[in-house]
């Protein structure tokens, strides 16, 4: 698919420049073309903590504050502190 959409707009592979400066120029002209909607994948956070529930629960007070907690998926307050969240727009 992607390589059929790098056909369509024009794009072929140099032997002569690096596979990422060729991949990163690839992505670009795809996104300018919208032949195929791109888009940054946004990613999740996991974080974990041999502190147990104490240790987590600081983690979980100190990413609150900076304003960094966003939705949480998961979390276990177990042996192991484990937090599992989504992205976080964040404009500084």
């Amino acid at each position: 698919m992607i390589q059929k959409a790098l056909d369509e707009i024009g794009f072929s592979v140099r032997a002569d420049k690096s596979a990422k400066s060729q991949a990163l120029e690839g992505i670009k002209k795809l996104v300018e073309s919208e032949v195929i909607p791109i888009q940054r994948a946004r990613m999740r956070l996991r974080l974990s903590t041999s502190g147990g529930g104490k240790e987590g629960k600081l983690v979980r007070e100190k990413l609150n504050e900076g304003g960094l907690l966003g939705e949480v998926l998961e979390e276990d307050f177990g042996e192991e502190y484990e937090l599992v969240r989504s992205p976080v727009s964040r404009v500084n």
